[in-house]
């Protein structure tokens, strides 16, 4: 720890060197903006940018506010500190423009950062060094991250989470017709290497993105290929290598950028492989035995054998392996239009699934198998841009895409011959065109349409593993295949009534058609063999904010949202703890009214901001929300199923339910180089019909850190925290995995890291952490797996 301590210290006393080069572009193209004036505060040092947009910022100092004006843009007033967090890139907003949001709201929601109802987690989170998106999230954002493999993890807004959440990548909505109600990993195959920027949206976001953006979207932003300004090829290469020590984390990444002044490539590799991850040690919350690992399952020359596991505190199986390509190649047809190819592949090896791997029947581990498949994600999607002005718009951009997803799971239980494979393909088709039109300085209009298939085909394989034979059982989904088809149409507009007050108002229809079918459904005794209906829904927002010059600013919004019910909500045949989920033919959309206020405040002291609050509270009702409750089949409540009597449940719309709560964010630069944030959040919810907890409300928690930031040296302590959770406030059935908890509930716990790195040169640096330091034991609320105990990572990045 000494050593440590001593590198900390000697980062710290470095010498700065501020010889580096900005770069300064229009927020809205992209493009460099020639003769922009950069000055200080005293106007002694007055520089200008050239033709690329360049400048050299060495005759400044680090205590210096560095203002950036230009005849055509507004002023710009930075901190080294922020310009380091930009990555050396300035983004200038054109006069002519409203301040409010600049691109069609689909691809890019750049307000004004004061609101608290979005965050962004660009550049920063590099600092953090995080293993998987997942992770990014956790450490970066108000989200709380449910975990039930070493390879998942399932973002929590405001008390929703799964199939409630819309993940989008790149415009593209990542949602499909599988995309389940309980816990849902699919966040990691987003790779977290390639991100530029990445968007959370609290409340709903039905209005822009339509359906399953009840408690929020997260949208992932890829890098893009840059182009060259001049004759010379434009080659960029990104490498960085990353070691884990508590999982065994070996993570290499490289993107090669290659660009003419027409057109553009960006490649991108990241290969990832981890081990048996190691929770934490010390159960400072008091419940010794709880999250150790008693016992394992190993299968040699056929025969399944349970060991004592010689470390209680190793989570065996637990180790995968994932790859992550992309490809981006953008071609600049004229001055003002743009085309844009987009390829991402995702796929990993086996991933067990801990928490069935640790399930117990009779005292005995239950399951010798329980893993997914290799979890196979590819995107393609072609990009077309225009920002000719025109009488209808001024800007438009229409994205067609393909998914193919393949998600296959694999189960046997302990010394059975049988073994269940259930394979799933889905195929989705989309089509978004989305507008943006300047009616006048103080009023923005956009809108656009969207259309989605998705396909859907599930097979069920039962496999004796001594004769290698397969026969056809019972499939997850539906065996006759499925099909979802979508088409809606939005319009919003942003209006500023003054110089303090901007109004948003906007709406969205949207129409599902719904259509499935079972080859047979003798072994279920269903009543029906098909499944098909079509529903439709109209959703609106609307938003007032007041902003004053002293830094002080208010929001007040009002919105709707919507959820159409997809294949995994009224198809799905699942069993879990003895409760076997059948299909409902019987349910509808769920809907979701909001109402949240937020505030904002910030302090300057000689044009340096030092403090920053901000506090936001919502209410959320729901009304038909979809929960699963008892259900029957032909007047049964049970049912023989894998050779297990189960009890019969399924998703039923309840008549209402109620969310609320609030969160508090806080920031001081107490100098140029140190800043402290926190931000705490709290939730509750309860279906007001049944006047039972509803599931995945996560308990108390927030996260603070303390940030040293220059030009070579970048340190952060941090903390994460959770408050407890007491049982009888966990939801009733199996959603919150309350088999996970103590006998009390999910306990409190705190982690505390740092992480430091240091910039050798211009194009590499070093970085070191040290993670969960206390080697606390923890696990996050609904999880089936441990946190990790402490970890040391290491890892080395450079650009040339």
């Amino acid at each position: 720890m000494k050593k440590y301590l001593f590198l900390i210290l000697t980062l710290l006393i470095c010498q700065i060197n501020l010889a580096q080069k900005i770069t300064i572009v229009d927020l809205f193209t992209g493009k460099p903006i020639e003769n922009a004036k950069i000055f200080n505060g005293k106007g002694s040092i007055t520089e200008y940018s050239n033709k690329n947009g360049e400048v050299s910022i060495s005759e400044f100092k680090l205590e210096d506010k560095i203002y950036v004006s230009h005849s055509s843009y507004e002023t710009e007033i930075l901190t080294i500190t922020k310009i380091i967090q930009n990555n050396y890139i300035i983004s200038m907003i054109n006069r002519t423009l409203p301040d409010v949001i600049i691109l069609p709201k689909r691809e890019y929601s750049l307000q004004n950062y004061n609101s608290v109802r979005i965050d962004k987690i660009g550049k920063m989170k590099d600092l953090k060094n995080p293993q998987t998106t997942a992770d990014m999230l956790q450490n970066g954002a108000n989200i709380m991250v449910q975990k039930s493999q070493a390879g998942g993890g399932s973002p929590i807004i405001r008390g929703f989470e799964a199939n409630k959440i819309l993940l989008v990548v790149d415009g593209i909505r990542m949602n499909n017709a599988i995309y389940r109600s309980g816990h849902l990993q699919n966040a990691i195959t987003v790779d977290n290497n390639i991100l530029e920027s990445t968007d959370i949206f609290y409340g709903p976001g039905s209005v822009i993105y339509g359906s399953d953006a009840l408690g929020g979207v997260i949208h992932f932003h890829t890098k893009n290929p840059i182009l060259s300004r001049d004759s010379n090829a434009k080659v960029v290469v990104n490498y960085l290598s990353r070691f884990g020590t508590a999982n065994g984390e070996n993570t290499n990444h490289v993107d090669i950028n290659y660009g003419r002044k027409k057109w553009g490539s960006l490649t991108s590799f990241t290969f990832s492989n981890f081990e048996n991850m190691k929770m934490g040690g010390n159960r400072y919350h008091k419940y010794v035995n709880f999250g150790k690992i008693n016992h394992f399952v190993k299968t040699e020359n056929g025969k399944d054998s349970i060991y004592d596991n010689p470390n209680k505190n190793i989570h065996p199986r637990t180790g995968y392996s994932q790859l992550d390509l992309a490809q981006k190649i953008t071609y600049s047809l004229s001055e003002n239009k743009k085309l844009g190819l987009n390829i991402q592949y995702s796929t990993s090896s086996n991933i067990n699934r801990f928490d069935k791997l640790n399930e117990y029947r009779n005292n005995r581990l239950k399951y010798a198998e329980w893993y997914y498949g290799p979890q196979k994600r590819l995107l393609t999607a072609l990009k077309y841009e225009d920002r000719e002005k025109c009488k209808l718009f001024d800007y438009y951009a229409v994205i067609t895409g393909f998914q193919k997803i393949d998600e296959d799971r694999v189960s046997r239980q302990f010394n059975s011959i049988r073994k269940f494979i259930q394979e799933e393909d889905v195929n989705v088709y989309s089509l978004n065109a989305d507008f943006l039109k300047q009616l006048s300085s103080k009023e923005v209009i956009y809108y656009g349409v969207e259309g989605t298939h998705n396909t859907v085909k599930s097979v069920g394989i039962k496999e004796n593993i001594l004769t290698q034979t397969q026969t056809q059982t019972f499939s997850r989904y539906p065996n006759n295949g499925s099909e979802i088809s979508s088409a809606a149409a939005y319009v919003t507009m942003d209006k500023s009534l003054s110089k303090n007050f901007t109004f948003n108002l906007g709406g969205r229809y949207s129409h599902f058609f719904n259509r499935s079918a079972f080859l047979d459904t003798f072994n279920f005794g269903f009543p029906f063999a098909n499944i098909a209906f079509n529903d439709g829904a109209l959703s609106g927002s609307f938003s007032l904010k007041y902003k004053e010059k002293h830094g002080f600013s208010s929001e007040i919004i009002g919105s709707s949202g919507f959820r159409s019910p997809n294949v995994d909500d009224y198809g799905k045949i699942f069993e879990k703890g003895g409760i076997l989920v059948v299909p409902n033919v019987n349910l509808k959309s769920e809907h979701v009214k909001t109402a949240e206020i937020n505030f904002s405040k910030k302090w300057e002291k000689d044009e340096k901001e030092y403090l920053v609050l901000k506090l936001a509270g919502f209410y959320t009702r729901l009304t038909d929300a979809i929960v699963r409750k008892d259900f029957t089949i032909n007047g049964k409540d049970s049912i023989v199923f894998n050779g297990d009597k189960v009890k019969i449940q399924a998703n039923q719309n309840v008549n209402s339910a109620e969310i609320y709560g609030g969160s508090f964010d806080m920031k001081i630069n107490f100098t140029t180089y140190l800043s402290f944030a926190g931000s705490i959040n709290y939730t509750l919810g309860k279906s007001i019909t049944y006047q039972t907890p509803l599931p995945h409300i996560p308990p108390t928690f927030g996260r603070l850190s303390l940030t040293y930031l220059s030009n070579k040296t970048q340190i952060q302590i941090r903390s994460l925290f959770n408050g407890n959770k007491r049982l009888r406030d966990f939801s009733p059935g199996k959603t919150d995995n309350p088999e996970e908890a103590t006998i009390d509930g999910s306990p409190a716990w705190q982690t505390f890291s740092v992480t430091g790195s240091y910039k050798i040169w211009k194009q590499l640096k070093i970085q070191a952490s040290v993670e969960n330091i206390f080697d606390v034991h923890y696990k996050q609320f609904a999880s089936g797996i441990s946190g990790m105990g402490r970890n040391f990572v290491f890892s080395i990045s450079g650009k040339f």
